[in-house]
C-alpha cells in the first residue's frame, strides 16, 4: 500500500512540476506557402524547406519557401499562417493569423519572393 502511495505521489509531482516553475502551455501553429504562374516562356525555380522540429523549445517549428521566375504572364506568391496558444494562470489565450500575397503581370524580367516561418516560445 505504501509503495502505491509513493508511486502516485511521484507521478503527481512529475506531471505537475515544481510549484512556481514556468509551464509550457499547448499551442498550435501552421503555415502554408506557394506560388503560381500562368502564361508562356517561363523559367521558374521553387525551393521549399520541410517543416521540422528545431533545435530547442524556443524554435520548434520552421518552414520556408522561395520562388524565382521570369516569363510573360502573371506570377503570384503567397503565405498564410495561423497560430493559437493555450491559456495559463498568468496569460490569456492568444490567436492570430497572417496573409501576404505578391502578384506581377506582363513581361516579367525577374520575380523573386521568399517566405520564412518560425514558431516557438519567446522568453
Amino acid at each position: 500500500m505504501i509503495k502505491w502511495i509513493l508511486l502516485i505521489g511521484v507521478l503527481a509531482f512529475a506531471l505537475t512540476g515544481v510549484a512556481g516553475a514556468e509551464t509550457l502551455y499547448s499551442y498550435c501553429s501552421g503555415a502554408e506557402m506557394g506560388s503560381s504562374f500562368s502564361g508562356s516562356s517561363v523559367s521558374m525555380t521553387t525551393v521549399a524547406t520541410d517543416r521540422f522540429v528545431g533545435s530547442s523549445v524556443l524554435k520548434p517549428v520552421t518552414t520556408g519557401y522561395t520562388v524565382d521566375l521570369s516569363g510573360i504572364g502573371t506570377a503570384s506568391a503567397f503565405m498564410r499562417s495561423r497560430f493559437m496558444s493555450g491559456a495559463s494562470p498568468a496569460y490569456n489565450s492568444l490567436s492570430g493569423s497572417y496573409f501576404e500575397q505578391t502578384t506581377a503581370s506582363g513581361t516579367i524580367l525577374k520575380f523573386s519572393k521568399s517566405f520564412s516561418y518560425i514558431s516557438g516560445v519567446q522568453s
